[in-house]
Protein backbone atom coordinates (compact mmCIF):
# COMPACT_ATOMS: atom_id res chain seq x y z
CA UNK A 1 0.00 0.00 0.00
CA UNK A 2 1.20 3.53 -0.03
CA UNK A 3 0.59 5.24 3.17
CA UNK A 4 0.93 9.07 4.67
CA UNK A 5 0.09 8.38 8.07
CA UNK A 6 1.04 12.01 9.16
CA UNK A 7 -1.73 13.69 6.81
CA UNK A 8 0.60 14.36 4.03
CA UNK A 9 -0.69 14.52 0.59
CA UNK A 10 -0.13 12.01 -2.04
CA UNK A 11 -0.37 12.27 -6.10
CA UNK A 12 0.04 9.97 -8.51
CA UNK A 13 0.28 10.56 -12.27
CA UNK A 14 1.58 9.90 -15.38
CA UNK A 15 2.14 10.97 -18.55
CA UNK A 16 2.12 7.94 -21.06
CA UNK A 17 -0.19 5.68 -19.29
CA UNK A 18 1.70 4.21 -16.49
CA UNK A 19 0.05 1.51 -14.19
CA UNK A 20 0.09 0.85 -9.94
CA UNK A 21 -1.05 -2.37 -8.95
CA UNK A 22 -1.83 -2.45 -4.87
CA UNK A 23 -3.34 -5.88 -3.21
CA UNK A 24 -3.68 -6.51 0.13
CA UNK A 25 -5.07 -8.54 2.17
CA UNK A 26 -5.14 -8.22 6.44
CA UNK A 27 -6.59 -9.26 9.54
CA UNK A 28 -5.67 -7.39 11.61
CA UNK A 29 -7.00 -4.20 13.90
CA UNK A 30 -5.92 -2.09 11.26
CA UNK A 31 -8.22 -1.18 7.79
CA UNK A 32 -7.13 -2.69 4.44
CA UNK A 33 -6.52 0.37 2.66
CA UNK A 34 -4.73 0.49 -0.92
CA UNK A 35 -3.87 4.41 -0.64
CA UNK A 36 -3.92 6.34 2.38
CA UNK A 37 -3.09 10.04 3.90
CA UNK A 38 -3.79 10.51 7.65
CA UNK A 39 -6.24 7.69 8.85
CA UNK A 40 -3.92 7.45 12.35
CA UNK A 41 -4.52 10.10 14.96
CA UNK A 42 -6.37 13.42 14.81
CA UNK A 43 -4.60 14.22 11.55
CA UNK A 44 -6.08 16.68 9.68
CA UNK A 45 -4.55 16.88 6.31
CA UNK A 46 -4.02 14.62 3.79
CA UNK A 47 -5.50 14.50 0.01
CA UNK A 48 -4.90 11.94 -2.92
CA UNK A 49 -4.82 13.21 -6.05
CA UNK A 50 -4.82 10.43 -9.20
CA UNK A 51 -4.09 12.75 -12.39
CA UNK A 52 -2.71 12.51 -15.67
CA UNK A 53 -3.00 9.55 -17.85
CA UNK A 54 -2.34 6.87 -14.45
CA UNK A 55 -3.92 3.55 -14.39
CA UNK A 56 -4.38 2.49 -11.43
CA UNK A 57 -5.70 -0.41 -9.99
CA UNK A 58 -6.14 -1.65 -6.32
CA UNK A 59 -7.91 -4.69 -4.51
CA UNK A 60 -7.79 -5.19 -0.75
CA UNK A 61 -9.48 -7.45 1.65
CA UNK A 62 -10.15 -7.24 5.32
CA UNK A 63 -10.53 -10.80 6.46
CA UNK A 64 -10.77 -10.56 10.35
CA UNK A 65 -13.82 -11.52 12.41
CA UNK A 66 -14.43 -9.07 14.59
CA UNK A 67 -17.82 -7.62 13.77
CA UNK A 68 -17.25 -4.42 11.63
CA UNK A 69 -13.64 -4.53 9.54
CA UNK A 70 -13.31 -1.86 6.91
CA UNK A 71 -11.61 -1.88 3.23
CA UNK A 72 -11.17 0.82 1.74
CA UNK A 73 -9.66 1.28 -2.07
CA UNK A 74 -8.29 5.10 -1.17
CA UNK A 75 -8.57 6.75 2.28
CA UNK A 76 -8.01 10.32 2.52
CA UNK A 77 -8.43 12.51 5.53
CA UNK A 78 -9.20 15.94 3.02
CA UNK A 79 -9.98 14.92 -0.53
CA UNK A 80 -9.92 12.80 -3.15
CA UNK A 81 -9.05 14.02 -7.05
CA UNK A 82 -9.20 11.94 -10.16
CA UNK A 83 -8.60 14.13 -12.65
CA UNK A 84 -7.19 13.96 -17.01
CA UNK A 85 -7.32 10.54 -18.03
CA UNK A 86 -6.80 9.06 -15.09
CA UNK A 87 -8.41 5.39 -14.25
CA UNK A 88 -9.11 3.51 -11.51
CA UNK A 89 -10.41 0.44 -10.75
CA UNK A 90 -11.13 -0.63 -7.00
CA UNK A 91 -12.07 -3.95 -5.47
CA UNK A 92 -12.91 -3.83 -1.48
CA UNK A 93 -14.07 -6.85 0.40
CA UNK A 94 -15.26 -7.67 4.13
CA UNK A 95 -16.77 -11.28 3.69
CA UNK A 96 -16.97 -11.48 7.38
CA UNK A 97 -18.11 -8.21 8.54
CA UNK A 98 -21.59 -8.04 10.40
CA UNK A 99 -21.87 -4.35 11.02
CA UNK A 100 -24.97 -3.06 8.67
CA UNK A 101 -24.50 0.68 8.56
CA UNK A 102 -21.87 0.50 5.56
CA UNK A 103 -19.51 3.12 5.87
CA UNK A 104 -16.66 -0.27 6.51
CA UNK A 105 -16.31 -0.87 2.75
CA UNK A 106 -15.74 1.76 0.41
CA UNK A 107 -14.04 2.35 -2.55
CA UNK A 108 -13.30 5.79 -2.46
CA UNK A 109 -13.66 7.07 1.36
CA UNK A 110 -12.95 10.91 1.39
CA UNK A 111 -13.52 12.58 5.05
CA UNK A 112 -13.99 16.04 2.70
CA UNK A 113 -14.84 16.03 -0.84
CA UNK A 114 -14.34 13.41 -4.00
CA UNK A 115 -14.31 14.97 -7.06
CA UNK A 116 -14.05 12.48 -10.34
CA UNK A 117 -13.12 14.76 -13.75
CA UNK A 118 -11.71 12.36 -16.29
CA UNK A 119 -11.99 10.86 -19.80
CA UNK A 120 -10.55 7.53 -17.91
CA UNK A 121 -12.82 4.96 -16.53
CA UNK A 122 -13.69 4.09 -13.01
CA UNK A 123 -14.83 1.13 -12.08
CA UNK A 124 -15.84 0.43 -7.86
CA UNK A 125 -16.54 -3.23 -6.51
CA UNK A 126 -17.68 -2.70 -3.04
CA UNK A 127 -19.87 -5.99 -2.72
CA UNK A 128 -17.92 -8.33 -0.82
CA UNK A 129 -19.18 -6.43 2.43
CA UNK A 130 -20.18 -9.03 4.52
CA UNK A 131 -23.63 -10.43 5.41
CA UNK A 132 -26.81 -10.27 4.50
CA UNK A 133 -27.79 -7.21 7.22
CA UNK A 134 -24.85 -5.09 5.54
CA UNK A 135 -24.66 -2.37 2.95
CA UNK A 136 -21.55 -0.65 1.22
CA UNK A 137 -20.85 2.62 -0.80
CA UNK A 138 -18.56 2.73 -3.57
CA UNK A 139 -18.02 6.45 -3.05
CA UNK A 140 -18.45 7.88 0.29
CA UNK A 141 -17.25 11.68 0.80
CA UNK A 142 -18.38 13.16 4.16
CA UNK A 143 -18.75 16.28 2.27
CA UNK A 144 -19.63 15.95 -1.12
CA UNK A 145 -19.41 14.05 -4.37
CA UNK A 146 -18.74 16.28 -7.98
CA UNK A 147 -19.27 14.17 -10.89
CA UNK A 148 -17.92 16.49 -13.64
CA UNK A 149 -17.00 14.31 -16.14
CA UNK A 150 -16.26 10.12 -16.56
CA UNK A 151 -15.11 8.39 -19.64
CA UNK A 152 -16.80 5.58 -18.47
CA UNK A 153 -18.02 4.72 -14.62
CA UNK A 154 -19.28 0.97 -13.29
CA UNK A 155 -20.23 1.02 -9.07
CA UNK A 156 -20.95 -2.04 -7.91
CA UNK A 157 -22.63 -2.07 -4.27
CA UNK A 158 -24.10 -4.09 -1.24
CA UNK A 159 -27.92 -3.10 -0.04
CA UNK A 160 -29.47 -4.48 2.90
CA UNK A 161 -31.19 -8.10 2.27
CA UNK A 162 -34.38 -6.44 4.06
CA UNK A 163 -33.92 -3.21 5.61
CA UNK A 164 -34.80 -0.88 3.07
CA UNK A 165 -33.49 1.86 5.25
CA UNK A 166 -29.70 0.96 4.83
CA UNK A 167 -29.92 1.03 0.41
CA UNK A 168 -26.20 0.88 0.54
CA UNK A 169 -25.14 3.28 -3.15
CA UNK A 170 -23.22 4.36 -6.12
CA UNK A 171 -22.50 7.34 -3.59
CA UNK A 172 -23.50 8.00 -0.17
CA UNK A 173 -25.31 11.15 0.50
CA UNK A 174 -27.84 10.01 -1.92
CA UNK A 175 -25.80 11.74 -4.68
CA UNK A 176 -28.14 11.81 -7.92
CA UNK A 177 -26.91 11.62 -11.77
CA UNK A 178 -29.28 13.54 -14.60
CA UNK A 179 -30.54 10.60 -16.44
CA UNK A 180 -30.29 12.86 -19.72
CA UNK A 181 -26.85 13.18 -19.70
CA UNK A 182 -26.05 9.97 -17.77
CA UNK A 183 -26.79 6.40 -18.77
CA UNK A 184 -27.56 4.47 -15.58
CA UNK A 185 -28.02 1.26 -15.46
CA UNK A 186 -29.39 -0.63 -12.03
CA UNK A 187 -28.66 -3.90 -11.54
CA UNK A 188 -29.75 -5.79 -8.00
CA UNK A 189 -26.44 -7.76 -7.11
CA UNK A 190 -28.21 -10.26 -4.77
Amino acid sequence: SITSDMGGDITITSESGGTLTITKTTSGSNPAIGIETGLSGSYTTGNVTIKGNAKVTINVTHNGTSTYEKAYGIFARENITISGDASVDITCATPNNTEALGSYCNGLRAEKDVTIETDGKIKINVTTAGYSGTQSFGIYPIGTATLTKVGNMEVQWKKHKTNTSYPGGAVYKGTSFDANTHAINAVDMD
